[in-house]
């Protein structure tokens, strides 16, 4: 709304911003990226920050990665990450991709599921990767993400990297069918291989380079 009297304005939709925690510092936090093949210069560019989060999952607290999700430069929200993949988000905080800002000026944009894909991603020079940051389901996948960013897909091909499972499959097929089929471009990882992840660990990244190159347009029903 907006008062042309008085000039109070203001939105039904009234996030909160979370709290920025402390850039990483960690010898271990470094050490768990490092054996997924991610190296310190990409945890350094995606700005990752570390804490302590009390978890739902167990009703304790855990020392916890925090992935930041930025709009326009803004922190917008924060995924905490245990150790042993316990994961919440800033409760009332807006709902984003991960990354977005990495699309802004970019003709293409490569969605994939969890902010590590990302850094994979960016890793092996391909830095307009964004995530969804609620994972996928077998059932009904949760695009509350994709309502608010919308537009900054529009205009761009789009390629599909989620995971090379059955969830990550029906994820894929939900987002496709809010686009234009013209405008989608799929990505296979190979057979034993769920992410992206998993190729730059056991290949390394000129694997996500192949995969990119040979990624497929969507079949047209």
């Amino acid at each position: 709304w907006n008062c042309h009297h008085c000039d109070w304005s203001g939105s039904v939709n009234q996030y909160k911003i979370p709290e920025a925690r402390p850039i990483v510092n960690s010898d271990g936090i470094f050490k768990y990226f490092t054996n997924r093949a991610i190296k310190r210069e990409t945890v350094d560019a995606f700005k990752i920050s570390q804490g302590t989060e009390w978890m739902p999952q167990d009703q304790k607290e855990h020392k916890v990665i925090c992935f930041n999700y930025y709009e326009d430069g803004n922190l917008i929200n924060i995924k905490f990450k245990t150790s042993d993949k316990k994961f919440k988000m800033v409760k009332d905080a807006k709902k984003i991709p991960y990354n977005v800002d990495s699309i802004k000026d970019s003709d293409k944009v490569i969605i994939c599921e969890g902010e590590e894909e990302c850094m994979c991603w960016h890793q092996a020079g391909f830095p307009f990767a964004v995530s969804v940051p609620n994972g996928a389901s077998k059932n009904n996948n949760n695009l509350d993400w994709l309502n608010n960013a919308y537009d900054r897909f529009l205009g761009k091909i789009i390629y599909l990297a989620t995971d090379n499972d059955e969830p990550g499959k029906k994820l894929a097929q939900d987002i496709a069918r809010r686009f234009d089929t013209e405008d989608i471009r799929t990505i296979k990882f190979p057979e034993g291989q769920k992410d992206a992840n998993d190729c730059l660990k056991e290949i390394g990244s000129q694997c996500l380079v192949s995969l990119f190159n040979e990624a497929q347009p969507l079949p047209i029903a």
